[in-house]
């Protein structure tokens, strides 16, 4: 899977820090797209429906359903989150 639009190599380092060294200080790395990255190591899948899973619970509780960060925030989280230990042996 190719990384749209991406002709450096940024994207594929983050990924690569993140599944082999378990790497999650992502708030020093800067500006980057973070719904990407989140999706390539997780999978379109479940970043898309946890963000559906979001909105729906933010539009329950009256909050537009159209928040533009909204995906980024989700993405972090993903990331966020200290990958197991059985993903790197």
């Amino acid at each position: 899977m190719a990384w749209p639009d991406r002709p450096n190599a940024r994207p594929y380092v983050l990924a690569y820090a993140y599944l082999l060294t378990g790497f999650t200080a992502f708030d020093r790395i800067g500006r980057f797209q973070r719904p990407g990255l989140a999706r390539r190591v997780f999978g379109r899948q479940p970043v898309d429906d946890a963000v559906r899973q979001v909105r729906e619970v933010l539009a329950g509780w009256g909050y537009s359903a159209r928040e533009p960060h909204l995906t980024a925030m989700v993405a972090q989280m993903f990331l966020a989150q200290p990958q197991p230990a059985s993903w790197r042996t």
